[in-house]
């Protein structure tokens, strides 16, 4: 290499280097205009800010003067900008290695009330933390973030706060979330609150992986306040979620008053954590006002907690959920349904015969308004099928006073398990736990220490589960 070459290529080095240079590894605060008019002058070279970037001004109407920014390491939080109407300035800025908040949160949250556009976001590809985006008031969609294809914390659209009282900061006007259609993946949980507007979740079609959980709506209630409601009153679709088959944590779907079904949730097969529809709060309230049907659910194969169904007022059937391995729930709460009469699908049926966990069943419609109510529906479908499948499954006497004697038939080779329930599902007696040959099967069963009471005895084998009540003189 001769000296003109290394002279060449050394003062190519040094004008890179003066163009793209990291710098502020403490953050900077935007208060004014000024400021930010002033930035390149203040900071000359600086086109990657290390730190965190805080932007929160009055009399702040355009980030202009932040063009040069390439990368941001920390967290930017743009906030309680009363005049600000897009985000044009930013349109080099690629990654934010935090997160990014658009409106803040706190007791004292302020949004950026006039903020309409999104547009300044538009070479944006990648957020290491989470992106808020909530206190808008004109904001219709989230047009501008159509190159981000990554949020590796939590993407949340609206919020509601807890400091102190529970209250919303959603975005009012936001009518979907156009915007969002080349985003695949989010590394945290997706949440969506207190969007007065929001009809449907279309914009979220590219979306195949939630690792935290999916929160749609809240509700609590709290002592002093009475109920809090953080649904979206005017979302009458799921449209959008058609990509998504896995759900790492719960699912919740709360306070969506005019949702009439879950029509977009079609190829979900698996959640990682609970399932709760309408509210997390047994006593009721909160729930989903106009819900009619849980079909949308039919692919869902299991979940990883409890299974909730709380407060649907006009919900008449858990039809949707047969397909839910029983083995994967590990607590069931059906409560405050009114006109819910239908709870017997498989799911439930085959967890009542063997709990993993706690049961509450009460004030739905006759027919599921208590743990026995289901149980007897259940065993009358159970005794057509065993009609038709010709499967003996005895026990004789019952009513009993010290034995019985307990006889079924195996049509092969299978692990038995056979175990007295109380009413509350909780195991009372296992009688076997063991590989049994094909045939009939003859079990003596002594009952002396057994309580006076209603019990159920049921037989799990590699073909099904099957429940006989037991009454105990």
């Amino acid at each position: 290499m001769n000296n003109i070459t290394l002279l060449i290529l050394t003062l190519l080095f040094t004008q890179i280097k003066a163009i793209s240079q990291p710098c502020l590894p403490e953050g900077i605060t935007f208060n004014t205009q000024a400021q930010i008019d002033n930035f390149q002058t203040n900071h000359p070279n600086c086109t990657e800010i290390e730190g965190n970037v805080e932007i929160n001004g009055n009399d702040i109407t355009n980030l202009n003067g932040l063009n040069v920014l390439t990368s941001i390491g920390g967290d930017i939080e743009i906030s309680g900008n009363y005049i600000l109407t897009n985000l044009m300035g930013l349109e080099n800025l690629t990654s934010i290695g935090g997160s990014f908040t658009i409106g803040v949160r706190g007791y004292s949250s302020q949004g950026n009330p006039a903020l309409s556009s999104l547009i300044g976001l538009d070479n944006l590809t990648s957020i290491g933390g989470n992106l808020i985006i909530e206190g808008t008031s004109v904001l219709t969609s989230l047009t501008g973030l159509e190159n981000l294809t990554s949020v590796q914390g939590d993407l949340i659209i609206g919020y509601y706060h807890s400091y102190m009282s529970l209250y919303c900061t959603g975005n009012s006007s936001l009518l979907s979330l156009t915007g969002l259609e080349n985003l695949v993946y989010i590394g945290g949980s997706l949440e969506i609150y207190c969007n007065d507007a929001l009809t449907s979740l279309t914009g979220l079609e590219s979306l195949v992986s939630i690792e935290g959980d999916l929160k749609i709506g809240f509700y609590a209630w709290y002592f002093y306040g009475g109920a809090f409601h953080a649904g979206n009153p005017s979302l009458t679709s799921l449209s959008g979620l058609e990509g998504i088959t896995s759900i790492g944590g719960d699912l919740n779907i709360m306070d969506n008053n005019a949702l009439p079904d879950l029509s977009g949730l079609d190829n979900l097969s698996s959640i990682g954590g609970g399932l709760t529809i309408g509210t997390g709060f047994i006593e009721g309230g909160g729930g989903n006002q106009t819900l009619s049907s849980l079909m949308g659910l039919s692919n869902l194969t299991t979940i990883g907690g409890g299974l909730g169904i709380v407060g649907n007022p006009v919900l008449t059937s858990l039809s949707g959920l047969d397909n839910v391995n029983a083995e994967s729930i590990s607590g069931l709460f059906i409560a405050n349904n009114v006109t819910l009469s239908t709870c017997e699908v498989e799911s439930v049926c085959e967890y009542l015969a063997n709990p993993g966990g706690e049961i509450e069943i009460h004030d739905n419609a006759p027919g599921c308004n208590s743990m026995i109510e289901v149980q007897t529906a259940c065993d009358s479908i159970t005794s057509v099928e065993e009609l038709n499948f010709k499967e003996k499954f005895t026990i004789s006497p019952n009513p009993l006073e010290s034995g019985s004697i307990i006889e079924y038939t195996l049509h092969q080779n299978s692990p038995v398990t056979l175990k007295i329930l109380d009413l509350s599902g909780r195991s009372f007696r296992t009688l076997v736990n063991e590989y049994q040959p094909k045939g009939e099967q003859r079990i003596e069963c002594n009952t002396t220490a057994l309580p006076a009471g209603i019990y159920f005895c049921t037989l799990k084998t590699n073909e099904r589960i099957q429940t006989r009540k037991i009454i105990k003189l």
